[in-house]
């Protein structure tokens, strides 16, 4: 089993689900084809986690979120039916909402003023 290092960045379900930033570079094992496949990550990335510890789905980084999105956006079967892959997709953008030039200004946000 392998370890990702990485703080919580937000909870769901009373605590059960977590996103959460990676803090040390790493990589994971999936099985390909041709066998083990390694594939790397790098410290803030983002990963969901589960109940007891269970990755969920991740680790995945910004770029690789928007180009998944984009995927997605251009028709890719394999993309739109990829399990978990709205929850990657959630954990990438709840990840960049807390960023501080994704927050509204502060008086934005008091008045609670939508522009369009």
């Amino acid at each position: 089993m392998m370890e990702i290092h990485a703080e919580v960045i937000d909870t769901f379900q009373r605590g059960a689900v977590r996103v959460m930033c990676v803090t040390e570079p790493g990589h994971t094992v999936v099985l390909g084809k041709e066998g083990e496949v390694k594939i790397p990550y790098k410290a803030g990335d983002v990963v969901l986690v589960g109940v007891d510890d269970r990755l969920i789905c991740g680790p995945i980084g910004f770029e690789g979120g928007v180009e998944f999105a984009e995927r997605i956006l251009s028709g890719d079967s394999r993309a739109m039916t990829q399990p978990a892959g709205l929850q990657m997709l959630a954990t990438v953008l709840v990840a960049l909402s807390t960023l501080p030039q994704f927050q509204p200004p502060a008086s934005a946000a008091a008045a609670g003023v939508a522009h369009g």
